[in-house]
């Protein structure tokens, strides 16, 4: 009789563990099939930040940095240590006293699996002093939308984003965004402000002086100046004017200012003399004879922007750039000033050495320049 009852309970407990493993089974396939395929779970795990992500900030494997007063650009590196495409969001520790905004961001806000995307961060420190901050990357599933990515309390978002070309007014005129350098440098280029008339030898020799009228700075941290060829070459894949071998012109009249010049390569180290303050000089005439003088002659090659939107923002009108230059044509030395004109540098000639005289008038337009103490983030952009 007990052999009988130790049977049925073997019997009974067999037929148990099997029951189980098949309720085992079955749960753990729903389950397993509710972490894949639930929306809910996949956001459950953007809560938990269950995907990991590595920050470099200006080279340095940190998620934290010290910024100076005033405007500070950082250079952030976000790695994926993910086996999976995901959304990402970056978020800094909430601080009153810094506001941050991503810098002509172009980023889609999706990082490959185990990838990495760059990115630049302007952030404005309000203090007198070195404030810290921190940052954050959150994740989540391509899947779902990049706003159910939440942001935890005490984080704030970057939503803003600076961008090149954007625009502002300063003083009742139109400015728009260049650049901003590591050191949170800004620079903006102006619409046309004037129209600025030159002609002849005197003009040659008065044009840099006359564009740089408008030089001139506000509050010691905002300063101007004409566009030179110097600014455009910021934007330029290769340098825009060169310089080719020397020609000599006999018997031929030049603009006195030449003799204070060094083979007119002018707004360089190279050139002799101060030529932006041209008109200090005592210019009894207008121009001299000599027995021969050499010319080193320039060329302008083609302008390529290293982005297609400085095209546009260089190039909106017709204008004067602070530089003049020299070539050589049917024997004669020519004395020249640049402007931009649809895209493209032009040579306006003013004066020849067969003392022959010339007339160009175009706009004018400045470069603005701010210091990183000015927080750009509040303006009309």
């Amino acid at each position: 009789m007990k052999d009988k009852y130790i049977k049925f309970f073997k019997r009974e407990v067999i037929f148990l563990l099997i029951l189980l493993v098949v309720v085992c089974f079955s749960f753990g396939v729903t389950y397993s099939n509710f972490i894949y395929n639930s929306e809910s779970h996949r956001a459950v795990e953007m809560f938990t930040s269950s995907l990991k992500y590595e920050v470099s900030i200006n080279g340095e494997v940190t998620n934290k940095a010290s910024l100076l007063p005033g405007n500070n650009v950082l250079n952030v590196e976000i790695k994926s240590l993910n086996n999976i495409d995901s959304y990402f969001k970056i978020i800094y520790g909430s601080n009153n006293n810094v506001d941050a905004a991503f810098y002509n961001n172009n980023s889609n806000s999706i990082i490959n699996s185990n990838g990495k995307v760059e990115l630049k961060i302007i952030v404005y420190n309000k203090k007198d002093s070195v404030e810290n901050i921190s940052f954050k990357v959150l994740g989540g599933f391509t899947t779902n939308k990049l706003s159910d990515v939440k942001t935890p309390e005490y984080y704030s978002e970057l939503n803003k984003n600076i961008n090149i070309g954007q625009s502002f007014t300063f003083n009742d005129k139109k400015f728009r965004l260049l650049s901003i350098s590591n050191e949170g440098i800004s620079e903006f280029i102006s619409e046309c402000l004037s129209t600025v008339n030159v002609n002849g030898a005197n003009g040659y020799n008065k044009y840099i002086s006359s564009l740089n009228s408008v030089i001139g700075s506000v509050d010691g941290s905002i300063y101007y100046h004409p566009v030179s060829i110097e600014d455009i070459n910021k934007y330029l894949t290769t340098q825009s004017v060169t310089y080719k071998d020397k020609v000599t012109i006999e018997n031929a009249y030049y603009p006195v200012l030449w003799g204070y010049e060094k083979d007119s390569v002018i707004n360089t180290e190279e050139t002799n003399g101060i030529i932006s303050k041209s008109e200090e000089f005592d210019i009894t005439e207008i121009y001299n004879k000599s027995d021969s003088i050499s010319i080193l002659n320039s060329s302008i090659e083609n302008v390529n922007y290293i982005n297609p939107i400085y095209k546009e923002i260089l190039t909106g009108s017709k204008y004067f750039i602070a530089t003049r230059s020299t070539s050589v044509n049917d024997g004669k030395a020519l004395f020249e000033v640049l402007s931009m004109n649809n895209g493209n540098l032009t040579k306006s000639l003013l004066y020849d050495s067969n003392n022959n005289s010339y007339e160009s008038e175009n706009n004018v337009r400045v470069i603005l320049r701010m210091s990183n103490n000015y927080n750009i983030l509040y303006e009309e952009i």
